[in-house]
């Protein structure tokens, strides 16, 4: 993961529509797991200063997995972005959707 992967992520969204992408999340409707769940909670923490401390995977690993290496969590950890970048270009693609106004 590039070193600050996640300040690129977001880099055009405005707090309104991290907050929104929360809901997204955190909506039933979209069934998102708790894992990813967790990880924008995580990111939530840190979203203010994201520019500035990036959040690396090491982080993420030792909230995922405390006491654990990351060697013996980085496969988890690939995968939970990953997983997390696919809700993230879901809720992107949800957000054009519903800006878009539909004429006959």
């Amino acid at each position: 993961m590039l070193k600050n992967e996640f300040a690129e992520l977001f880099a055009g969204l405005t707090r309104d529509e991290f907050a929104r992408f929360g809901d997204f999340i955190r909506s039933p409707f979209f069934d998102v797991p708790n894992r990813v769940a967790n990880l924008y909670e995580l990111l939530e923490k840190k979203y203010d200063k994201i520019n500035n401390t990036p959040l690396s995977r090491e982080e993420i690993s030792d909230s995922f997995y405390p006491g654990r290496k990351y060697e013996d969590t980085q496969l988890n950890i690939r995968k939970l972005i990953s997983e997390f970048k696919k809700y993230y270009d879901e809720f992107l693609s949800e957000l054009e959707y519903r800006s878009q106004d539909f004429h006959r």
